[in-house]
């Protein structure tokens, strides 16, 4: 009896692997929100944050921002213009949360600001 457990071989599951994809270089302008899930963005900005690359980090939050609106079909990250789909598909969920359309021109004019703009990042307000 002993002998039959000990003769017993225990199959070990194979382990599937996927390749690490490196994160994307945020200073490349050729890099879009579509390249990432929202969580991966924010893990990705709060490592910039970490290492104080304050305009690297605000990229990817914004980035993360626009993903999180792509899940929820509210835009469109394939769209060159995001704002006017946002404007239309927000307006049946308006009485949910009618400043999403506000708060979302201050993030563009803020990530457009830091960069395109000549403004510097900080951590204060």
């Amino acid at each position: 009896m002993l002998r039959l457990w000990q003769s017993r071989k225990r199959r070990k599951e194979p382990i599937a692997s996927q390749p690490i994809q490196p994160a994307p270089d945020l200073s490349d302008e050729s890099v879009g929100a579509e390249q990432l899930p929202e969580d991966r963005w924010t893990s990705l900005a709060r490592e910039h944050l970490g290492r104080g690359e304050l305009r690297l980090a605000l990229r990817a939050f914004y980035f993360a921002s626009l993903a999180h609106l792509a899940e929820r079909n509210l835009i469109s990250l394939r769209q060159i213009q995001v704002e006017p789909r946002l404007r239309t598909r927000t307006a049946p969920a308006r009485h949910y949360f009618p400043e999403l359309l506000a708060l979302f021109g201050e993030n563009v004019l803020v990530i457009d600001r830091a960069w395109y703009g000549l403004h510097q990042v900080s951590g204060s307000r």
